[in-house]
């Protein structure tokens, strides 16, 4: 099956290099790769055509509307594979990451998606992370499955074309750059799960985080990531699907305890952690409430 890896990009060339070179490194190579660039500059641009002498059909496009999910869905659309496969800018995917996609798409025909682990960069610790996925256990991904855990992110996902048209791509309103600022990744388990598309977590599927971030950069993420979860149940309670409410129920009270700790015990990370996270879920389920704004999906 003819395999596309979509990349969505920002002002990151130097990390978007090292994320090709590694594709580049696979003993199956992509049958295309398509580059979604909402840089401002054409640093990213140099970048990609370094590689078009030794990838097959790798496609540079620059888009000026900012938004993680805008620039997948511009992707879907240019994408002429039949499976779809998505990784980040900063993530470098281990050398038989196609090749077992390949596998997986023959050995289990059934499964429209499939996900899998997300470790950290060699050498650094799991601990400057906010969103590794360490799962050793393969399983599918049901109705159970609930999408405000790690486990299906986009950083190391792949799914049928006509599965991903079907459930209407990505959501707008979600993700890096969008009003709810995080989670387009659950979002969309959350409806493929609903529309009844079997997912596979593969622990064989890998991809390397790198670590770029400062101590500053993670506050913010921790905060948009909250964000963008507390937004997510309100966003479905408005079309009267309340399973999104029960997984932040779940997630609240964690995060309450820890900042509680935080504070009987005086320690600073527990509880800016806490802090961060219970004011983004407020914020954010209240944002996901007030805002009317319909989702805009790929044709």
């Amino acid at each position: 099956m003819k395999i596309s890896v979509l990349i969505a990009t920002r002002n990151r060339p130097g990390l978007l290099r090292a994320a090709l070179r590694s594709i580049q490194q696979n003993q199956r190579l992509p049958d295309e790769i398509v580059v979604i660039d909402q840089s401002g500059d054409g640093t990213s641009r140099a970048v990609v055509e370094e590689f078009k002498a030794t990838l097959p059909n790798v496609v540079h496009e620059p888009m000026a509307p900012l938004g993680k999910s805008k620039a997948l869905n511009r992707a879907i659309e240019i994408a002429s594979g039949r499976f779809l496969v998505f990784t980040d800018d900063d993530v470098r995917v281990d050398e038989h990451w196609l090749e077992t996609f390949d596998k997986l798409i023959a050995q289990y025909p059934q499964a429209g998606a499939f996900c899998g682990r997300m470790l950290p960069e060699t050498g650094s610790s799991p601990e400057d992370y906010l969103n590794l996925v360490l799962r050793q256990e393969p399983g599918w991904i049901d109705r159970r499955y609930n999408p405000l855990n790690s486990g299906f992110v986009g950083a190391n996902m792949g799914v049928r074309r006509e599965t991903l048209i079907n459930v209407g791509g990505f959501n707008e309103l979600f993700g890096p750059g969008a009003l709810f600022r995080s989670n387009n990744d659950g979002e969309l388990a959350h409806r493929l799960v609903r529309s009844g598309t079997d997912i596979m977590f593969c622990p064989e599927l890998v991809v390397y985080h790198s670590a770029w971030r400062k101590e500053s950069d993670n506050r913010d993420l921790k905060f948009n990531y909250a964000f963008g979860l507390g937004a997510f149940p309100a966003y479905y309670l408005k079309q009267g699907d309340v399973r999104p409410f029960f997984y932040l129920c779940a997630k609240f009270p964690r995060k309450l305890r820890r900042l509680l700790i935080g504070v009987c015990l005086l320690q600073k990370e527990r509880m800016l952690d806490g802090y961060l996270h219970i004011k983004g879920f407020i914020l954010g389920f209240w944002k996901g409430l007030v805002t009317s704004a319909k989702k805009r999906l790929p044709q």
